[in-house]
């Protein structure tokens, strides 16, 4: 038997009408109507809620309708592939955010053309932006651990990895230089980047798809 028609005659048997299960569902009368003239299907949350109403098992509502069976295996099968390429796309730009990380570090340690330095810094941020946006779109997502365990490496790194990736300032041989000034442009300069750098690890760590975080295993 079609699902539609099941649902129809389950309906009938709790004297329940199309706006009373549609107002259970928090749909619209159309929805449901389409389902029992199998015009379209019941998501399995829907699917739940239904059986629930009618009193009986998914089990009993799938039964004998092969049609929505391969129905909720194809979405199974697009959540998996969508899943998938969410995960290939976060590793992607993970690697280029550490590859131009790396770079705009190594500019403090040797000298390297300024347009090179413009490259890297620009692709840092493209890449920020676009893990805030991946972020943005998953945020109710991201567990409280996750972002205690943020919290620690952030400080962890300030403490201690940022005094061994920022070298000490030197001051070049060079006439009539106002050392004063060249310091505190250095200190701004390693500082905002560190920060970055810091917080850049964090939002990394945050925008990961939520099968990959910290103590969530989907």
């Amino acid at each position: 038997m079609q699902i539609g028609i099941k649902l129809k005659q389950l309906r009938q048997h709790q004297q329940l009408t199309q706006a009373d299960v549609a107002d259970e569902l928090k749909l619209s009368r159309k929805t449901i109507s389409s389902w029992e003239n199998d015009r379209s299907y019941p998501d399995v949350a829907s699917l739940i809620t239904l059986s629930d109403i009618y009193h009986v098992t998914v089990d009993e509502l799938l039964k004998g309708d092969q049609s929505m069976i391969n129905h909720l295996v194809e979405i199974d099968r697009q959540a998996k592939r969508t899943r998938r390429a969410r995960g290939y796309y976060y590793w992607f730009n993970l690697i280029f955010l550490l590859a131009n990380i790396t770079c705009y570090v190594l500019t403090f340690k040797i000298q390297v053309p300024n347009w090179i330095q413009n490259v890297a810094l620009v692709g840092w941020i493209v890449t920020v932006i676009t893990m805030l946006v991946s972020l943005s779109e998953n945020y109710e997502s991201v567990k409280t651990k996750t972002v205690v365990s943020a919290v620690i490496i952030f400080v962890f790194m300030m403490v201690f990895l940022d005094p061994f990736v920022f070298p000490e300032i030197t001051v070049p041989n060079m006439p009539h230089i106002n050392v004063e000034a060249y310091h505190i442009g250095v200190i701004l300069r390693q500082l905002t980047t560190a920060i970055f750098f810091n917080l850049s690890v964090i939002l990394a760590i945050l925008a990961r798809p939520s099968y990959l975080r910290f103590g969530r295993h989907d």
